[in-house]
């Protein structure tokens, strides 16, 4: 998997929230997760999820949006993502270490055996001063059975 640091979205969301997210950063070119206000993508919280890298280096949801909680059928919350079913753990971890790595927004759309998936990882800056939390959009867009 190859990312690049100039991705600014394909689809409308991921467009809209990579725009939201370059006009919230600071100088320094980093967004704080304090400066993100969830009433301004409210049309897309409910496929939102606040992701925090611990110093150990493990992967932790701090929050998850209704969409993802009820696709994964469960409230991944306070968990590792290695703990929670139904997520590709290795392709999740690359991405959200992508998104610290290089400081920029990454994302993309994948087909999958059950549909499209349009998912985006955006890198924020944790109470820690570093780039330790990624807002994570991750919605399917459109099913097998809808583009037949």
């Amino acid at each position: 998997m190859s990312f690049t640091a100039a991705f600014s979205g394909v689809t409308d969301a991921q467009i809209t929230l990579v725009e939201y997210w370059k006009n919230r950063r600071a100088d320094c070119g980093r967004v704080m997760r304090t400066d993100i206000d969830p009433g301004t993508v409210r049309a897309y919280l409910s496929s939102i999820s606040i992701v925090e890298m611990t110093p150990e280096g493990d992967a932790r949801f701090r929050l998850v949006g209704s969409r993802m909680r009820d696709s994964l059928g469960e409230d991944p919350r306070g968990k590792s993502i290695n703990e929670v079913s139904g997520i590709d753990v290795d392709m999740f971890t690359q991405t959200l270490s992508a998104a610290l790595d290089n400081g920029h927004p990454i994302g993309g759309v994948i087909e999958r055996d059950h549909g499209t998936m349009s998912w985006l990882r955006l890198p924020l800056v944790g109470d820690d001063g570093h780039w330790s939390q990624v807002m994570c959009y991750d919605e399917l867009v459109s099913r097998l059975s809808d583009r037949d």
